[in-house]
């Protein structure tokens, strides 16, 4: 009796303290200031400017109009700078698609969002592709690679390559050429580079 009493004081404790661990974790992504829509991955990082996280989220809507459905969809991009439990929102990326009639495609690859230092300053890279689409066929989407390095943007727009069509030699031979390329991650350029890849922990 004695031994299952000590047992259970142990086990009561060993709830309390998981419940003050909850408690005591970092900032949640629902604290994080100015986001909207839903969050469908959360990475974080740490460079010169300290403790950093990207969030993605992404919102959709249906409406009705005269007996049509209208679909929108909503995705968005945040770097947030950490401090403690305050974050506050250094650059957003956000694109859509509203009102389409058809099929949407607005989503980021996210097994490809890619956190470098390929420089080597100190100050991260980060790679954000992702796919946006409005069409009731099998056609390719538009495809975006935004690249921030602090506060600078860069971004490439093209067509991605259905698997179809990489079938082909005509269109190997077209992705030769550089103008429908599909993503690749950055090279490891410096063994000293600093990668974080989105299926990272």
């Amino acid at each position: 009796m004695e031994a299952s009493m000590k047992a259970c004081k142990l086990c009561r404790n060993a709830v309390l303290a998981c419940a003050l661990c909850t408690f005591a974790l970092p900032a949640t992504a629902a604290e994080y200031p100015g986001l909207e829509g839903d969050i469908v991955k959360e990475l974080r990082f740490q460079d010169k400017s300290g403790e950093n996280a990207v969030v993605l989220t992404e919102r959709e809507k249906i409406r009705e109009q005269e007996g049509s459905s209208l679909w929108s969809k909503d995705i968005r991009a945040y770097r947030y700078r950490l401090q403690g439990d305050a974050a506050s929102q250094a650059w957003q990326i956000h694109d859509y698609v509203h009102d389409c009639e058809t099929s949407v495609t607005a989503e980021f690859l996210q097994d490809e969002i890619a956190i470098t230092d390929l420089d080597d300053n100190g100050q991260s890279e980060i790679w954000v592709p992702y796919l946006i689409r409005c069409a009731g066929d099998v056609s390719p989407s538009t495809m975006k690679i935004i690249m921030y390095e602090g506060q600078k943007k860069h971004a490439l727009r093209g067509r991605n390559l259905l698997p179809s069509m990489r079938a082909t030699p005509a269109s190997r031979a077209k992705a030769n050429t550089g103008r429908t390329r599909p993503f690749r991650r950055p090279s490891r350029k410096s063994a000293n580079s600093a990668i974080c890849f989105g299926n990272a922990p």
